[in-house]
């Protein structure tokens, strides 16, 4: 029997020095799509890639070079693999860009476009306040905890959960100030397993990011998606993306929490999704799925190595 894949895509965080230059050096396919992303950009993916620089701590490179290593996985796999029993597409945050791609929603070169102005809006967000993110394992009360962030939420303190990921972790996103306060008051609580500062340049999914969602809602009036019957699904609103709203919802999405958790449950029940399949850097949303639902099958795709043995094993399994 064949297995139902949802394809899911990293989001910002998952970034690593060298990410993608093992398959650039090995697969034609991967390669091209580098180069024409960098054409697109206006700079060189692979000097971002390699990282001297500190190139993948700037929200501005990393946002499209995670999506471009992405897409070029996944165009690898299907060239290898085009019979690929694909039922569903996710991506977490910035990889709903990949998921749109990938699905041909969205075209390669628009998305890179796009990405380059979100990528650059953002940077100059985060730069204007002070911000940050936490993640909280093993939340016990999500309502309390949000009760937290209302309460320390006033005049320019702002805190909310920003990620709604598994059902063993959220994440926190706002003000340094208030952040720190409501973490402490979380510890002092016992509302959490443990609590965890986060590696990211400002808390991503929070009215911070309301001059990058003005500049996308314009750009994104230019980008014509294309109707076809792929299941994409939201973070935003948990569900599959609506060809009516999509711009509308993609420009929401950088003020918004994200529902990953939600999008797993819903490509499990409305996609009969049993298999996933994580491709980019980092290893996140194969342990959110297994929190989710610990039945589903899963695999990772992340460098030549795992795209050679994910091939391998799909050709033992026919």
């Amino acid at each position: 029997m064949k297995n139902n894949w949802g394809i899911m895509f990293s989001g910002q965080g998952a970034q690593k020095t060298g990410m993608g230059l093992d398959c650039y050096s090995s697969s034609p396919i991967f390669k091209t799509v580098i180069d024409n992303a960098s054409d697109i950009l206006g700079w060189n993916v692979v000097d971002a890639l390699k990282n001297q620089n500190d190139e993948l701590s700037k929200t501005k490179f990393v946002q499209p070079s995670l999506v471009a290593v992405s897409v070029g996985l996944y165009k690898m796999l299907i060239h290898d693999v085009p019979n690929l029993n694909i039922k569903a597409y996710v991506g977490l945050s910035l990889g709903e860009y990949s998921a749109l791609i990938a699905s041909q929603k969205l075209n390669f070169d628009d998305g890179m476009r796009l990405l380059k102005i979100r990528a650059n809006a953002m940077q100059k967000d985060s730069e204007n306040v002070k911000s940050a993110m936490a993640a909280v394992l093993k939340p016990t009360d999500t309502e309390k905890i949000t009760e937290i962030c209302n309460q320390l939420s006033d005049g320019d303190e702002l805190v909310q959960i920003a990620n709604y990921n598994s059902p063993s972790q959220v994440v926190l996103g706002g003000t340094e100030r208030a952040l720190e306060k409501a973490l402490e008051e979380i510890n002092e609580m016992n509302l959490a397993g443990k609590t965890i500062q986060l590696k990211v340049s400002g808390a991503f999914h929070t009215p911070l990011y309301q001059n990058t969602k003005t500049i996308l809602q314009k750009e994104l009036e230019n980008i014509a998606f294309t109707d076809n019957d792929q299941m994409v699904f939201s973070n935003t609103t948990g569900k599959c993306f609506d060809q009516q709203t999509i711009s509308e919802i993609l420009a929401k999405q950088v003020i918004n929490p994200t529902h990953f958790n939600d999008c797993i449950i819903n490509m499990i029940n409305k996609c009969k999704v049993d298999s996933v399949l994580e491709i980019g850097s980092g290893k996140a949303l194969t342990k959110f799925a297994k929190q989710i639902d610990p039945a589903l099958k899963r695999s990772k795709i992340d460098s030549y190595r795992s795209y050679l043995k994910f091939i391998e094993n799909m050709g033992e399994n026919k």
